[in-house]
């Protein structure tokens, strides 16, 4: 990692460009990170839309296979109780009547068919529900991972950011340091050359005229 005084930093934030560009990169990974979740979340919506359908299929299916009352023609009715009226001395049109009316049982083939169609919606729902359950279950995980990888990351880079402004705010009181050794050593050489000019002119005042020549 380049120090203080190389790594450059910014006019408008007063952060440095490596701190940055590792900022950048953790915002990308909570995009990605989001976008995943957001991708699950979308499956999971798809998968709550089949399980209705299912469910509605089924539904419909069941209400095909309940059986629903004939309803009886009045000249059929009428026909059918003097019929009985007439036959109620021996019972014989009646008990067989009755018997030929509950003996009748639905055909084996639409009754199989029926069960096996219900057996398919049924199982198709049980596997619709149970990839429901999965997705639900890693929609929460990745959600879960998401906080605590956005959590770590702007931890790290707060951290990040206050180091960097510590080793800022040391140079800079480095440099202040530095720069008032610099004018206090001006000042000394500026004493230090008016000393010298006034020596010289003593100097020149003290010294014996020269000799004529």
């Amino acid at each position: 990692m380049p120090s203080a005084t190389d790594d450059p930093v910014c006019t408008t934030c007063g952060v440095p460009a490596s701190s940055q560009s590792q900022i950048s990169d953790l915002e990308h990974q909570v995009q990605v990170l989001t976008e995943q979740s957001v991708d699950a979340l979308n499956r999971l919506a798809s998968y709550e839309d089949e399980i209705r359908q299912l469910r509605m299929q089924r539904n419909a299916a069941q209400a095909a296979n309940t059986p629903t009352p004939t309803p009886v023609d009045p000249q059929q009715q009428h026909s059918y109780n003097n019929s009985v009226d007439s036959s109620a001395s021996n019972g014989y049109g009646l008990n067989r009547f009755a018997s030929f009316r509950m003996g009748r049982k639905p055909s084996a083939g639409t009754s199989t068919n029926q069960s096996v169609d219900l057996g398919d919606l049924q199982s198709q729902l049980a596997k619709e529900t149970q990839a429901r359950v999965e997705a639900e279950k890693k929609a929460e995980t990745l959600n879960a991972e998401l906080e605590d990888l956005s959590q770590n990351l702007f931890e790290q880079a707060n951290e990040m950011v206050a180091t960097e402004r510590k080793a800022r705010s040391k140079l800079e009181e480095r440099v202040a340091v530095l720069e008032n050794r610099d004018k206090e050593k001006s000042r000394r050489l500026e004493k230090i050359e008016g000393a010298m000019k006034r020596l010289e002119r003593v100097k020149t005042l003290l010294a014996p005229p020269s000799p004529p020549t």
